[in-house]
């Protein structure tokens, strides 16, 4: 067990996740980057590291010590290697969802907008719904899994925040990360107009309104 890995991070899940979400999401990222199975996007070294943030996170004992072993509040950074726009599923949610959208068609409407996102945390919403049972209340829930994703990674500043949004609904996870990065390294000296106004620039984002209602 190493207490520097971050692998909630590793996972593309949040700290407050149940294992059956922790479950649910390894099953999904390992049929992604599976040796065998992951066509494309097959990848030995991201499916191991897969393996072993599931091994400590999926176990009690062992994420207890982890838990315990690390800051209780600590920002993550940004992995966007398991984290993209494509759909994410895993394969033992597919029947209950189906079903589900027959009845609550409005699902599978916030899960592709959570996708737009982070594909890890459409498999969060999934599960999560699935396990409360909340199915009247899932925009509740999008947003709340939603805030807590973006507090997690970019801090609790509302501009940095919708800008995030911005950047990963129009595919910039190379600026997310970036921006993730300024937020971990500049802590409370952050300055959110001189960074998104850098960043923009760096990357060329263009200029965009009303992302606010996201979180």
């Amino acid at each position: 067990m190493d207490f520097e890995k971050d692998y909630y991070a590793d996972l593309g899940v949040l700290p407050d996740v149940s294992k059956e979400v922790i479950r649910a999401v390894y099953l999904a990222l390992a049929k992604r980057f599976h040796p065998d199975t992951g066509g494309e996007h097959a990848d030995l070294e991201k499916f191991k590291t897969i393996n072993a943030a599931y091994e400590i996170l999926y176990d009690e004992n062992s994420r207890k010590k982890y838990d315990e072993g690390r800051a209780e509040h600590q920002q993550s950074s940004y992995n966007q290697d398991v984290d993209d726009e494509e759909d994410l599923f895993d394969d033992e949610l597919v029947d209950d969802w189906a079903f589900a959208v027959e009845y609550y068609p409005e699902l599978e409407e916030l899960r592709k907008e959570i996708v737009e996102i982070s594909s890890t945390l459409s498999v969060v919403f999934q599960s999560t719904i699935l396990g409360t049972k909340k199915f009247g209340a899932a925009g509740a829930v999008k947003a709340e899994i939603v805030t807590k994703f973006l507090e997690r990674y970019f801090g609790t500043e509302a501009n940095i925040k919708i800008f995030a949004i911005q950047l990963l609904k129009i595919g910039r996870r190379d600026a997310a990360r970036e921006l993730n990065r300024a937020v971990l390294l500049f802590g409370k000296e952050l300055e959110p107009t001189q960074v998104i106004t850098k960043i923009r620039l760096k990357y060329d984002i263009p200029e965009e309104e009303n992302w606010g209602h996201y979180y």
